[in-house]
């Protein structure tokens, strides 16, 4: 939107979109640049879906190192490939972003913070 605003900032990662909002509160016009979808890559990327496919990956060395516990277990095989087979994990990882990515929609808009 183009105008005059009292603090543009720039990114809608995690201290963007908490600044925009704040600044919002505080009852300064404001706008916010984001080159790809709000929440940043920490929300969109890095941390909750990169813990997702970290806890998969831990799972498969645990299974693969469990002789230990006493357990014997052929080779094992990720199928990346075949999203019928993508862990819960990773399904609830991906619904948690995208609820969070709405929620942090909801919130720059519901502060009249111009993105």
């Amino acid at each position: 939107m183009p105008g005059t605003y009292d603090v543009v900032v720039i990114g809608a990662g995690p201290g963007g979109y908490v600044a925009a909002i704040r600044a919002a509160q505080l009852g300064l016009k404001v706008a916010c640049v984001e080159k790809a979808e709000l929440g940043g890559i920490c929300l969109n990327w890095g941390c909750i879906p990169t813990k997702a496919l970290l806890y998969s990956a831990h799972l498969r060395q645990e299974i693969a190192h469990s002789e230990v516990h006493g357990f014997q277990v052929g080779d094992i095989t990720v199928n990346a490939g075949d999203t019928r087979r993508v862990p819960l994990e990773l399904w609830k990882a991906i619904l948690c972003v995208g609820l969070l990515v709405v929620l942090v929609e909801w919130w720059i808009y519901n502060r009249r913070v111009h993105i």
